[in-house]
């Protein structure tokens, strides 16, 4: 499964690239370091592509 859709990234791909755990980036989007993901119709995190407005 592709972690590029078309909204974004999933929270794994953002890990990977940041090199954090997937549980420490949605620590960092608890606590507000990271603004809140949209998130896909089946739930999943998505965060903006780089260089692109997520919103």
């Amino acid at each position: 499964m592709s972690s590029l859709n078309s909204t974004g990234m999933r929270t794994a791909a953002i890990a990977r690239r940041a090199g954090y755990s997937v549980q420490q980036v949605r620590n960092l989007e608890r606590d507000g370091v990271l603004p809140p993901a949209a998130r896909t119709p089946s739930g999943y995190r998505s965060y903006g592509r780089p260089g692109k407005p997520s919103g």
